[in-house]
């Protein structure tokens, strides 16, 4: 188990921003952020190539007058940057998932350099695969290396079981896959490797402050961490699926706090205590909890 996850990640709620011409010849020793491959052009996602629009692009619907329509977009928080055709530049690799209206989500990794006038270039797309999720990334000795989970043999669309780590080459203008090696089946020791994870979100759109934010730490079937002013701790046990959990019990100390404090340790605690299953999106850390009828999911990424 790798014991830090994607490190090189934005905040999660990706603000794309135009990128002048200007700024990229000044920039043009760095690999292009973000906010330049949001308006870039793509080949090899669809039948024609595609221009993003502040990091979104969508076409025609499949029957007139239809919802369901091909739609692209960067995926937010996901950059990785690293030297990989040895020329002494680095490059970027981006996100970029692909949907039809149905159930499934198409990953595609783009690897983005600069070009002798200092605009973006979009040099390689490459597939990942259909709802696969990613736990590491990184860029080791001019090789893009990737840990995902994805459905293995038996698995279900919902509940990929199966830790690959996966190797590409940047080779002229074309990303080469290597052979994959498969490392395990997905388990609650997945959680830990000595990874503190700290939480952004109690839900998609209820974000939390850096400061003050809860922990959670996994350890030979115990969670333990900070829940906002306390310390807690309980057990974990692994479902029948992949990646589903049950937490049992949860205890903690007893100091009082600041009210704000008190409100979060018990909005995280409840939400924690009804987590039913765990995956891994773009190296972040994500629980889901019943709430109610619905499913609500607390986010995490790693570091102190």
């Amino acid at each position: 188990m790798r014991r830090h996850a994607l490190h090189l990640i934005a905040p999660l709620l990706f603000c794309a921003t135009l990128w002048s011409t200007t700024d990229a010849v000044q920039a043009a020793t760095a690999a292009p952020p973000l906010g330049a491959l949001a308006n870039a052009t793509y080949a090899g996602l669809v039948e024609q190539p595609v221009t993003l629009r502040d990091g979104v692009w969508e076409g025609e619907p499949y029957v007139p007058g239809g919802a369901s329509r091909p739609r692209v977009m960067l995926v937010p928080g996901f950059r990785i940057t690293g030297d990989l055709d040895g020329n002494g530049d680095p490059e970027t690799v981006a996100l970029l998932a692909v949907s039809g209206g149905g159930s499934g989500t198409f990953s595609h990794l783009a690897v983005a350099g600069w070009d002798a006038k200092g605009r973006v270039r979009v040099r390689a797309v490459a597939p990942l695969g259909d709802r696969v999720q990613v736990r590491y990334a990184r860029i080791e000795a001019g090789e893009l290396r990737i840990d995902t989970v994805e459905a293995g043999e038996g698995d279900g669309a919902c509940c990929p079981g199966e830790k690959r780590t996966r190797n590409w080459r940047l080779v002229a203008d074309a990303l080469e896959e290597g052979e994959a090696i498969t490392t395990g089946r997905l388990g609650p020791d997945d959680l830990g490797g000595g990874i503190t994870w700290r939480l952004t979100h109690l839900d998609r759109d209820k974000g939390v402050p850096l400061s003050g934010a809860p922990t959670l730490n996994y350890a030979e079937g115990k969670l333990t961490g900070f829940s906002g002013c306390n310390r807690y701790f309980g057990s974990v046990e692994a479902g029948q699926a992949p990646g589903e959990v049950k937490i049992g019990p949860l205890g903690a100390t007893r100091k009082a706090c600041a009210p704000t404090a008190m409100e979060l340790e018990s909005d995280f605690l409840r939400r924690l205590g009804a987590v039913e299953k765990f995956m891994f999106r773009t190296g972040r850390l994500v629980l889901s909890y019943r709430d109610g009828e619905g499913i609500g999911r607390l986010l995490f990424r790693a570091g102190e």
